[in-house]
């Protein structure tokens, strides 16, 4: 399987022409660093694609999300349930009433 760094093409070209280069100019002990120059200057190779640009907004919005995370823990500890809050008995008391048929004498 071919990588995609091998595949962008400004890459291939800088690479293709310091090749040639080799065969033009004579090869002495400063051509690697020449051709190590021109590599350079092309720049950090960027792979196109829908992963690396999901993988930024990932990375950007991390430091966000933990922020937002902490400040819901700590918003919910300190929220504290008092001895008022019973949800359970309110639902309980809400299936203990009588159903409209029964009320209406509509029962069979």
């Amino acid at each position: 399987m071919r990588s995609k760094v091998t595949e962008n093409p400004s890459f291939r070209k800088a690479l293709r022409s310091a090749h040639l280069s080799r065969e033009k100019d004579e090869t002495g002990g400063d051509w690697p660093f020449r051709v190590m120059k021109r590599v350079r200057e092309i720049g950090p190779v960027t792979i196109p694609g829908f992963w690396p640009d999901f993988e930024k907004l990932v990375w950007r919005l991390a430091p966000v999300s933990g922020i937002l995370v902490l400040a819901l823990v700590f918003l919910f500890l300190n929220i504290g349930s008092g001895f008022s809050d019973d949800y359970l008995g309110t639902v309980i008391s809400e299936l203990d009433q009588p159903p409209m048929g029964e009320l209406l004498g509509l029962e069979s």
